[in-house]
């Protein structure tokens, strides 16, 4: 997958620089060319920027890299940040989406409470009991720990 996405991305650079080329050549080849390789730049573009939002993992993988870890851990810094984890509990204080399908929300254990992202662009609910694999993120503050949630099970 990511050698498709690295593919994808080298037809967009040499469409531009098509374009580039045929917007400063526009009098010899007018503008035909110069549409053609707009028009394959944004297709390209098109194509590559839902890939890149796309996990590089799969939900296989997240279920067998995961693991779990107690709330003591995340507070005392005892794992490593980009590890894998795997935490479920309660959805509280879901708020507005920003930066595009990302869900911002506390999830609150029997332990303790996390931030976390929703990054799966599934919905989430408030209050719903949600078991979550992602990756940790550090603490978002000085004690609450936070996580990229790249799926979950309900």
């Amino acid at each position: 997958m990511l050698y498709l996405f690295v593919a994808i991305l080298a037809g967009v650079l040499l469409s531009a620089i098509g374009f580039i080329y045929f917007l400063i050549r526009k009098k010899k080849y007018g503008k035909k060319p110069l549409l053609i390789s707009a028009l394959v730049c944004g297709i390209f573009l098109g194509v590559a920027i839902p890939m890149g939002n796309q996990p590089s993992v799969s939900f296989n993988e997240y279920k067998e890299q995961s693991s779990t870890y107690s709330y003591d851990k995340y507070i005392n810094d005892q794992v490593d940040v980009d590890a894998f984890v795997k935490v479920k509990g309660e959805v509280v204080t879901l708020d507005e989406s920003v930066a595009g399908e990302e869900n911002i929300f506390f999830l609150v254990t029997d332990d303790g409470q996390f931030y976390a992202k929703n990054n799966s662009g599934k919905e989430i609910k408030n209050s719903e009991i949600l078991t979550f694999y992602g990756t940790y993120a550090g603490k978002k503050d000085i004690v609450t720990p936070a996580i990229r949630a790249q799926y979950f099970e309900r």
